[in-house]
């Protein structure tokens, strides 16, 4: 079976396990077609996930049959909603005391449902991100075919969220503070109760402290100001079908965002949950974020504690994948060189010298690359450098306004790191699937996000 890459992400073992169950039966009565072999391997101090190369092609032929009728897409997002609320409040079940008092049986029963929800909303997670890539697609055609893909303003207009979630809000918040004059240390406090849960990508990422909040902010910039949606929309001629297909892709474009806040916000409200399990196995959160379910409900169930060793090693990257319903999981160099020569392939030359993506954000500008695998790379970027990530997200703001352009391995034009670089005005290229391979630290290239390529210069 050959497998193809997917993304490539900061995850930890414990929602790699989730990821690796996420698209088979537990969803097979809210959606159209399942992944049942998904991988994850070590890739660039990541884990890169891979899906079975016929079912996620016959996944995506379905996901276009389904949801690209607007009645089907409407019982998909209405699904979404459900287990997105039910994923983010399902932390606050008990208190922290009350959780302390469970005996082990009923902390385990907790557990067990928390980690079956976790992959069932991971399942939709990954549809909503699929739509919204599908739906990309289509609208970049349009915006092709309008000739207006090099207006910027008119671009970020036709590509606005129908409503703003809150990592957009609290910019909006802190913009506000920056024009009158009041960004204080006491109102940075007042948001950091409202927006603590936003650093919160995985289990062993911790919520924000005042200081990570006042770096954010310090950050932040003014946006370049946009036309409304229904303004942008008498700037072009389209037709019916095509004025629709915008206002679709505008509800997509929300979903995309509040797929991330439901899964911050819920990780958020679960941590208890995992310091408490962490205390009874001898494990701080950080470690126990390195074991499987299946090896967190043995300990539980045996009364035993779990190995730190065992975290530490699997914090170099691991293999992991499930396979009748047993998950396997190994830090042996030799097996997954062993299961990476037969499973997968790329075409990816380290010798290429022009990289072609999406031009996300317009301009021109040669500069020096910094790779940036995750947030522990986020110091190397110096003002005016290439920024060059796998993808991004909040957490990498700050450096992303010191960049002189922003490149990524994924994405396209409603990515994070599109719409940060439209508001922040600099050029911006996405979807190159190999950047970080190809680049390395102090290259010299020229980012042509005019037409999408990116070239070394010698």
């Amino acid at each position: 079976m050959k497998y193809i890459k997917i993304v490539t992400r900061e995850y930890a073992v414990q929602y790699a396990d989730a990821i690796t169950r996420s698209l088979s039966n537990d969803l097979r009565k809210y959606l159209p077609a399942l992944i049942h072999n998904q991988i994850l391997v070590p890739e660039g101090k990541n884990e890169a996930c891979y899906f079975s190369k016929t079912e996620f092609e016959h996944y995506l032929e379905s996901l276009k049959k389904h949801y690209f009728n607007y009645r089907k897409l409407k019982v998909f997002i209405r699904n979404f909603n459900y287990f997105g609320e039910k994923y983010e409040f399902f932390g606050k079940k008990y208190t922290v005391k009350q959780m302390a008092k469970l005996t082990n049986e009923n902390l385990l029963n907790y557990y067990c449902e928390y980690f079956n929800l976790l992959v069932i909303y991971t399942g939709m997670l990954w549809t909503a991100y699929f739509i919204n890539e599908l739906y990309s697609e289509k609208i970049n055609r349009l915006l092709v075919k309008h000739n207006i893909t090099g207006n910027q303003k008119l671009v970020t207009s036709l590509l606005s969220p129908i409503k703003r979630t809150s990592v957009l809000l609290l910019q909006d918040e802190i913009i506000k503070l920056k024009k009158k004059g009041v960004l204080s240390k006491n109102n940075l406090n007042k948001l950091l109760n409202k927006y603590s849960w936003i650093s919160c990508l995985d289990m062993h990422n911790d919520p924000w402290q005042s200081k990570d909040l006042q770096e954010y902010a310090m950050n932040v910039k003014i946006p370049q100001q946009a036309y409304p949606f229904s303004k942008a929309l008498k700037f072009i001629d389209l037709n019916l079908k095509e004025k629709e297909l915008f206002k679709t892709f505008r509800e997509i474009i929300y979903i995309k965002d509040l797929r991330d806040e439901y899964r911050r916000r819920g990780i958020y409200n679960i941590l208890p949950l995992f310091n408490e399990l962490g205390r009874r196995l001898g494990l701080n959160r950080q470690q126990l974020a390195y074991f499987t379910e299946g090896e967190l409900v043995n300990a539980l169930k045996n009364n035993t504690t779990l190995d730190p060793e065992i975290a530490e090693k699997r914090k170099s990257g691991f293999l992991i994948y499930c396979k009748n319903n047993e998950v396997y999981i190994t830090v042996e160099k030799l097996a997954i060189e062993k299961f990476l020569k037969n499973n997968l392939s790329t075409d990816d030359k380290d010798e290429k010298v022009v990289i072609k993506g999406v031009a996300a954000s317009n301009g021109i500008i040669s500069g020096k690359v910094r790779i940036v695998f995750g947030v522990k790379d986020l110091s190397k970027v110096q003002k005016g450098e290439i920024m060059v990530a796998n993808t991004t997200h909040p957490d990498f703001v700050s450096a992303m306004t010191l960049a002189g352009a922003i490149i990524t391995d994924e994405g396209g034009l409603t990515s994070h790191a599109a719409i940060v670089s439209r508001e922040l005005g600099i050029p911006c290229i996405v979807g190159t699937k190999v950047a970080t391979k190809v680049l390395k630290d102090g290259d010299l290239v020229e980012v042509d996000a005019v037409n999408g390529v990116v070239k070394k210069i010698f």
